[in-house]
C-alpha cells in the first residue's frame, strides 16, 4: 500500500500489507474490480466479503471496441499529492482530478463509461488542440458525467452517452474524473465505436498485379504493394483450365483457405469475378487452385 507521507513522498507502509488488509475484510474494491473485469475474486476473499452490493454494471454494448485504464493510469493536477492503495484506486486532493491520456484512434465515438469507484466521482473527458498557436491552450471539457453514488464502499456502474464523443484529428484526449470528498478511482472502461473502413482507389499506372499459371493445390502468394492496408478489391480471372475447378483467394498469413471459393469454373472456361480479400500485415493474399489454370489479378483498390 503507498500513501502520502509529510514530504509528499510515496513509500511502502512497512508490515501493512495486502495479506493483511484481506485479513481486515477490506477487498470491496477488488470485488468491484472483479464485477467490472466479470473475474471472480479469489474463493478466500469472498468468504470474507459476505454480502456485496449488486454492481450497477451496464451489458457490453455490440460493435464497441472497449480499453481499460487502471486506477495507476490517473494522477492528479499535482503529482505529489497522489495517493495509491492497492486495493481502494488513486485519489488526489478533494475537490480536485486525476487524469489519465485517452489515446484513442481518430474516428473514434466513444458511447459507453463503465467506472469502479468510491464515493461518486465525476467523470469527464477533454480535447486539447494539437495545434494552438503562439498561445498555448488549455484542454476544453467535451464531456462530464456525475457517475451514481456509491451505496457505501466500492462500486461500480455504468453510463451509455446519448451523444458520443468523436476522436477528432489535429487534438489530444484526456480522460479525467474530478473527486468530491472521499472519492477514488479504481477503475475506468470506455466503450467506443471504431473508426469506419474507407475505400481507397487504386490510382497507379500498372492494375494488373498477377498474371500467370496457378499448379494444382499449390498456394501462389501475391503481394499488393502496399503494406498497412486492411483489405484489397480486385477482379480475378481464371482461362485456360483443363477440368473444373475452383480458386480461393485469402490473406497469404492463413495456413488454409477458407471453404468458400473466390471464383468457380469449367473446363477451358474463361470466369472472372470481383473479389473483396482480407489481407496478411505485408499487404499480400494467395491464390489456391484446385487444378492447374492460368489467373489474372487486376487491382480496383484498397481497404483502409
Amino acid at each position: 500500500m503507498f500513501d502520502r507521507q509529510d514530504d509528499h513522498q510515496q513509500i511502502e507502509k512497512p508490515g501493512f500489507t495486502r495479506r493483511a488488509l484481506i485479513e481486515a475484510g477490506t477487498l470491496s474494491g477488488l470485488a468491484a474490480l472483479a464485477a467490472l473485469s466479470g473475474v471472480a475474486p479469489h474463493a478466500q476473499a469472498a468468504e470474507t466479503l459476505g454480502a456485496v452490493t449488486p454492481a450497477a454494471l451496464g451489458s457490453l454494448l455490440p460493435g464497441l471496441t472497449y480499453i481499460g485504464f487502471d486506477a495507476l493510469a490517473f494522477w492528479p493536477t499535482t503529482a505529489s499529492h497522489r495517493i495509491y492503495q492497492d486495493i481502494t484506486g488513486v485519489q488526489g486532493d478533494a475537490n480536485d482530478r486525476i487524469w489519465a491520456p485517452l489515446s484513442l484512434p481518430v474516428g473514434a465515438a466513444i458511447s459507453q463509461i463503465s467506472a469502479s469507484y468510491q464515493a461518486q466521482p465525476i467523470i469527464e473527458i477533454s480535447r486539447r488542440p494539437l495545434f494552438s498557436g503562439t498561445t498555448a491552450t488549455a484542454p476544453t471539457q467535451v464531456f462530464q458525467k456525475s457517475f451514481q453514488a456509491s451505496p457505501g464502499g466500492a462500486f461500480a456502474s455504468t453510463v451509455n452517452l446519448s451523444s458520443p464523443v468523436v476522436i477528432t484529428s489535429n487534438a489530444t484526449y484526456l480522460l479525467s474524473a474530478f473527486l468530491t470528498p472521499g472519492s477514488s478511482i479504481i477503475g475506468v472502461q470506455i466503450g467506443y465505436r471504431p473508426p469506419t473502413q474507407s475505400f481507397q482507389p487504386f490510382t497507379g499506372a500498372t492494375p494488373r498485379i498477377f498474371n500467370g499459371g496457378l499448379a494444382a493445390n499449390s498456394a501462389k502468394t501475391v503481394s499488393l504493394g502496399s503494406k498497412g492496408i486492411l483489405g484489397a478489391v480486385f477482379n480475378l480471372s481464371v482461362s485456360g483450365a483443363a477440368q473444373a475447378g475452383q480458386v480461393t483467394a485469402y490473406p497469404a498469413n492463413l495456413a488454409t483457405a477458407p471453404v468458400r471459393p473466390s471464383v468457380q469454373f469449367s473446363a477451358a472456361q474463361k470466369v472472372e469475378n470481383l473479389v473483396i480479400s482480407a489481407v496478411d500485415g505485408n499487404g499480400s493474399i494467395k491464390l489456391l487452385a484446385t487444378v492447374a489454370t492460368n489467373a489474372t489479378v487486376d487491382l480496383i483498390g484498397f481497404l483502409v
